[in-house]
């Protein structure tokens, strides 16, 4: 899908969902560094049980990781 439309304050509009209104893409969000690098880190969810390795990213776009070293800023076991 494409990406919506942003308003005149910079908020991305998504009409099946007016109230929503997020300022960044999950693309901003990644190449922002979101989450201190680690939220991709491997984990064992402590409600469901599951475990996720570091690969879990590659499900997503590749763009929205270029330039950023994924070692440490997107599967860091270490917040940075």
């Amino acid at each position: 899908q494409p990406i919506p439309k942003r308003n005149a304050a910079g908020e991305l509009v998504f009409p099946d969902f007016p109230a929503f209104r997020p300022n960044l893409t999950p693309k901003e969000v990644m190449q922002a560094g979101s989450f201190g690098g680690t939220y991709f880190r491997p984990i064992k969810s402590g409600i469901t049980g599951v475990s996720y390795g570091a690969d879990e990213w590659k499900e997503f776009p590749a763009d929205w990781f270029t330039g950023l070293h994924i070692g440490r800023r997107v599967t860091s076991s270490t917040y940075r």
